[in-house]
């Protein structure tokens, strides 16, 4: 029982929302938002964790599943600091398409206690 109780509370990161919004009519220009949050009890970071600099900041990071799309602001890997229970961020990748067609991207929250989640995300003409 009590591993079990250990388990439930240790740092979870999850994906609670992503997006991309077209800022022009061509779809040219878009804004990929994701809500990242921890949804277990403890920390991603214990503090003396991050005193002894153990354990690095949690991040979020977009990756281009095809070769027609190009980041304008922002970075491909995005620090978003340690989580604690129940918080919340956002990140937000502007990002342009060169070419006509599907535009398929994935974003991704890396915690080293809480885990990776990925989502993939389509952007339509």
């Amino acid at each position: 029982m009590l591993n079990l109780e250990l388990a439930i509370s240790l740092p979870q990161v999850e994906i609670l929302e992503a997006n991309a919004t077209s800022l022009s009519d061509a779809n040219e220009i878009c804004d990929v938002r994701a809500t990242f949050t921890n949804t277990g009890f403890l920390s991603t970071s214990l503090g003396m964790a991050r005193r002894v600099k153990i354990v690095r900041p949690d991040w979020a990071e977009i990756k281009f599943l095809q070769d027609n799309l190009e980041i304008i602001e922002g970075g491909d890997t995005v620090a978003i600091g340690h989580l604690k229970s129940e918080e919340k961020r956002d990140v937000v990748w502007r990002i342009r398409a060169n070419r006509e067609g599907a535009k398929r991207l994935e974003i991704s929250i890396n915690s080293t206690p809480g885990g990776v989640r990925k989502k993939v995300l389509m952007i339509k003409e």
